[in-house]
């Protein structure tokens, strides 16, 4: 493979997204290995577009000259999938940081494939994002969708997949296709997330989603996904070991008692958990039980 370009491609991808925007030499460094320093490659440029057109602009030159490309987002990934294992040019999609003011009447909002997936869970102090993971705060939209991230709260709320509602992309020739209607039932086309989402960017590069369908939260200080039920079902779910589908943490969870219009917060051990819970149930009270809270 091909460890340098062209002068003439450089300049070409460079008149697309601006000289500052085409990286070379050392300062490709930080694109070229993976978080865990596992996968290390190389890449003879890093071009960061910022917006689809120029996406399309830069995959269509690279595509016509047969010069091979790794889309890559935040690079938070653990195997390597967003590494130039093959000398290919990295498209960083990092620039693409649009985000749009959310719909409260349709619980979405607009989000481009380099905003990080804590900042659409911030869209909205009433809402949150169904996928929940570690790396939130610098995985970016288009890496999750690319991979249908999971995280967390996977079997309450589904992975990414279960969240966008519409999608813009860029296929390998530059062809932008587009759909993003944001329709729960949508038969006016073909049905672009469902085809995309988890691909890996072998099919096309996911710029801009409609996505996302932030889920209600409690409150702004606690953004968990909750389960609300009588005290002897959450007894019997314990016993299970998970209860609404997420593992119980006995260091990261904790009990909130409602009681009138109050409510009584108890950090818990397992070792009281299961007598605090038949107190509710007596009492008839709830119990809300809050997964992952930091303690």
């Amino acid at each position: 493979m091909r460890t340098d370009l062209p002068a003439g491609m450089l300049r070409s991808i460079a008149a697309v997204v601006g000289a500052s925007h085409v990286l070379t030499g050392d300062a490709t460094a930080g694109f070229v290995v993976d978080w865990t320093h596992r996968f290390q490659g190389r890449t003879p440029a890093v071009v960061r577009p910022r917006d689809t057109a120029e996406v399309a602009a830069v995959v269509a030159l690279c595509s016509q000259a047969g010069v091979p490309v790794v889309p890559q987002g935040g690079n938070t990934g653990l195997v390597g999938g967003g590494v130039p294992l093959h000398d290919e040019i990295v498209l960083s999609l990092a620039r693409l940081t649009q985000l749009d003011s959310v719909d409260l009447e349709a619980a979405q909002v607009t989000a481009g494939a380099g905003v990080t997936l804590a900042q659409v869970a911030d869209a909205h102090p009433s809402l949150d994002l169904g996928v929940l993971i570690a790396s939130r705060d610098s995985a970016t939209v288009g890496g999750a969708i690319a991979t249908n991230a999971g995280g967390l709260r996977v079997l309450r709320y589904g992975p990414m997949r279960a969240q966008v509602r519409g999608i813009e992309a860029v296929l390998a020739d530059g062809t932008v296709v587009s759909h993003m209607a944001g329709l729960v039932k949508d038969n006016t086309g073909y049905d672009y997330p469902s085809l995309l989402v988890g691909s890996e960017g072998t099919l096309a590069r996911a710029l801009r989603q409609d996505p996302f369908r932030p889920r209600p939260i409690r409150n702004a200080k606690s953004p968990c996904p909750s389960a609300l039920m009588g005290g002897r079902d959450i007894v019997r779910s314990i016993r299970l070991g998970a209860v609404g589908g997420s593992t119980l943490s006995a260091r990261r969870s904790r009990i909130a008692t409602r009681r009138g219009e109050g409510v009584e917060a108890i950090p818990w051990r397992p070792a009281d958990l299961a007598a605090a819970f038949r107190e509710a149930d007596q009492a008839g009270t709830l119990v809300l039980l809050d997964f992952f809270s930091p303690t």
